[in-house]
């Protein structure tokens, strides 16, 4: 039980009570599955259905991530010029999955399970290393991916860009 949760019922799916501000829900001590549920029903739906640890809750992951790093001391490695670095790096073990790969080797792959598995670890390295980078930047990742998605619907109205692979600067050329 977490700190501070003395005399209150408290399961890893509760966190995301904590985390994503939403209505009070009554929460029944007998059958914290059902009242997990009634809280789901007022989340948004990439919140609503578990399927890991983390349950979809990028907070927790970054408070388990930051934990990882405390517990090591390796806080005073992580410079903005660092972490930065180490997402490029990482990406570059991504991309290097599909090093003299053709397309069709590409889409073979994705049902193979030690392809998936080096796939999901390589991702996995770049979305912590990320939140490593948003964190000592001082910003908020998922409210800056937001605003730039916001950004490139501007750019890449639906009626110029359907279809396209151009950048947005070409659009307007066709």
């Amino acid at each position: 039980m977490p700190p501070g949760r003395s005399g209150t019922l408290w399961s890893s799916k509760m966190s995301m009570l904590q985390v994503y501000p939403g209505p009070t829900v009554p929460f029944d001590v007998n059958d914290e599955a059902k009242s997990f549920k009634m809280y789901c029903k007022y989340l948004p739906p990439i919140f609503s259905t578990p399927t890991g640890p983390f349950m979809n809750d990028l907070a927790a992951l970054q408070s388990a991530l930051f934990k990882f790093r405390d517990d090591r001391n390796w806080k005073q490695f992580h410079t903005l010029k660092n972490l930065i670095a180490s997402v490029s790096i990482e990406a570059a073990e991504l991309l290097e999955l599909t090093q003299w790969k053709t397309d069709d080797e590409m889409l073979a792959a994705k049902s193979d399970p030690v392809y998936r598995q080096a796939l999901q670890e390589e991702c996995a390295d770049v979305l912590m290393y990320l939140l490593l980078v948003a964190d000592e930047a001082g910003f908020d990742l998922l409210d800056a991916a937001a605003a730039k998605l916001k950004k490139n619907e501007q750019k890449y109205p639906v009626g110029l860009a359907y279809g396209s692979a151009k950048k947005y600067t070409k659009l307007a050329e066709e």
